[in-house]
């Protein structure tokens, strides 16, 4: 299931923004994807089932972690958001391995104008657990010389993938609360119960 939605909030801002949000931390990709591995290893060793919404950077070793949560056949569901242009490069998500008992995993595909486009998460709920961990690209400008005087510019798109992330992670059950509510328009059939 493929479906194109408008969000005007960001997710990452949001956060950001919480009466007690926790403090940001700089992280590279690999320390963004350990930080997501463990909270997935927390629900695959606790076999907690748990609502899984997730925005990824690309590439197979991203999936394969939410891949290992799945196989053990205890996810309620997994919902995958990409940006338009990484919906046609990405694998088709019915390739993925997951087993034949868990629900098909739920791709929404996000508007280019999404403020969602530049972030990644892993917003997890469940009775047990809650947690959400979202980070944004850093967006750098570069000085450079025109002339006498230096410009500001975005730095070329090969040099912004190797720029740290600016995340932040939080286990506070009324963050992850409002951060489902805001994921409600993107996934609108199904929004899991919240006991306060």
């Amino acid at each position: 299931m493929t479906s194109v939605v408008a969000s005007e909030t960001s997710l990452y801002e949001f956060v950001a923004s919480a009466t007690d949000a926790p403090s940001a931390i700089h992280v590279g990709a690999v320390t963004f994807k350990g930080l997501m591995s463990s909270l997935l290893d927390l629900l695959v060793d606790q076999s907690i089932s748990a609502t899984v919404w997730a925005k990824l950077p690309k590439g197979g070793a991203w999936q394969n972690e939410l891949e290992r949560y799945a196989e053990l056949s205890i996810a309620q569901r997994i919902y995958l958001l990409r940006n338009q242009r990484e919906e046609v490069v990405a694998e088709p998500i019915e390739k993925l391995r997951f087993s034949h008992s868990f629900p098909a995993p739920v791709s929404v595909q996000l508007p280019i104008d999404s403020p969602l486009r530049r972030e990644y998460f892993l917003l997890i709920w469940s009775e047990k657990f809650s947690a959400v961990l979202v980070a944004q690209r850093a967006k750098h400008l570069v000085a450079v010389r025109e002339g006498d005087t230096f410009a500001q510019v975005e730095p070329e798109e090969g040099a912004e993938k190797k720029q740290s992330l600016t995340a932040f992670l939080s286990l506070d059950a009324t963050i992850v609360r409002a951060a489902i509510a805001m994921m409600h328009p993107l996934t609108p059939e199904v929004l899991p119960e919240i006991s306060q």
